[in-house]
């Protein structure tokens, strides 16, 4: 009776220990998704920053060769994000989805921290876009309103 007693609480314990970890491992998975998730969010804002818009205004604005030289670049600029540093982003945040799916987190942090500095830098660059070409339709604006 006392074997009895001793096997079903060994067997309570592991089987217990096997949930705590099963439970422990889908909350890693959703905190690391979900950090991910926050990082993809992160790269749509800066793709839906109004730059596009911005653009529109100053090609109106166009009227000399230096204007036209600016408005060039900057549509470089914003094609060049847009079309290389976007995707880049992109397969960057779709290995990291795959380094949580093979357990890999090693690799996961590495990629991580690799993403995060990636999207500073590119929200750096479209800032300072928008913000040279602000100033431009701005100054356009006031212009228009004396």
């Amino acid at each position: 009776m006392n074997k009895l007693i001793i096997v079903t609480i060994y067997a309570v314990v592991i089987i217990g220990a096997i949930v705590f970890l099963i439970v422990k491992n889908v909350k890693q998975n959703k905190k690391l998704r979900k950090a991910i998730i926050d990082l993809e969010k992160e790269k749509n804002l800066i793709l839906s920053a109004p730059i596009l818009n911005e653009l529109s205004k100053a090609e109106s604005l166009v009227k000399d060769d230096k204007t036209k030289g600016k408005y060039e670049a900057w549509q470089n600029r914003f094609d060049n994000i847009r079309n290389n540093d976007i995707p880049e982003v992109t397969d960057m945040l779709i290995n990291a989805d795959t380094y949580i799916e093979e357990r890999k987190f090693k690799d996961l942090r590495h990629a991580r921290a690799d993403i995060e500095i990636k999207l500073y830098k590119l929200r750096e660059k479209t800032d300072k876009l928008l913000g040279e070409i602000k100033e431009i339709t701005l100054s356009e604006e006031r212009n228009r309103e004396r």
